[in-house]
């Protein structure tokens, strides 16, 4: 939602990077119903915020990938298995800057390595054909270690870090990302989103309050082929009436 926000307040290209083969990497298996599901999520929500002007970047495409692995050469010697160890390690008091196994993890090393260039402007002109253009990563503040790691290599002004917070678990006391599936908002039935969102923090309200656009009656929109309009308009009518 954030990036598709932002480009289209900048009237720009939005980049959506699905990191298929990052999967493959770490997890192994089949991604294609993944991939699927998330492709048709992004375009039903670029339908609802009327804009269309968006690339997926699917990595798990052949010559995706290839171009990915020619900058991972490219940059190879730019930053240090210990500087790509600890990429998305923010605040002094992260208890993991200090702890160390004695080896090193190959694939997350590799993986972080893959994550980063992605951020570069001149892989980003590859991707596009658009060159010396100011590149906005629309990233959550995780991500800042990894994009001044991005920028320094790159010696580029123009990239620059757009960010915002982590989407919080429902009773904001982690990432939801990392929290337990009752503690995450997933695109259900009404009566489920309803339930969780009165039962969350009232932070966690605002911060959904915030990011969810407000689309106007039910008849405004038509989209008909899955319930992710219902799903924003369920979050604004749990808003508007308590």
């Amino acid at each position: 939602i954030n990036i598709i926000l932002v480009a289209k307040e900048l009237k720009s290209l939005a980049i959506i990077y699905l990191s298929i083969k990052e999967e493959e990497i770490r997890n192994g298996g089949s991604w294609d119903k993944t991939k699927k599901q998330f492709e048709e999520l992004i375009l039903e929500i670029s339908d609802l915020l009327d804009y269309k002007n968006i690339h997926i970047f699917d990595t798990s495409v052949a010559e995706n990938n290839i171009l990915i692995k020619y900058f991972v050469e490219k940059i190879k010697f730019d930053v240090t298995d210990e500087e790509l160890d600890k990429l998305y390690y923010i605040g002094n008091n992260d208890h993991r800057l200090n702890e160390s196994s004695g080896t090193v993890d190959e694939t997350k090393i590799n993986l972080h390595r893959r994550f980063l260039v992605t951020y570069l402007p001149d892989f980003i002109s590859k991707v596009t054909g658009l060159e010396d253009q100011s590149v906005f990563v629309v990233e959550n503040i995780q991500q800042v270690k990894a994009i001044i790691t991005a920028r320094n290599i790159s010696k580029n002004k123009k990239l620059f870090h757009l960010a915002y917070l982590p989407t919080p678990s429902v009773d904001g006391k982690a990432r939801m990302y990392s929290s337990s599936n009752e503690q995450k908002l997933f695109l259900k039935e009404k009566d489920y989103v309803i339930k969780l969102l009165k039962e969350a923090n009232e932070k966690v309200m605002q911060y959904y309050f915030s990011i969810i656009p407000s689309i106007g009656k039910k008849g405004e929109v038509n989209m008909p082929k899955s319930n992710v309009k219902d799903y924003f308009l369920t979050i604004n009518e749990v808003f508007k009436n308590g």
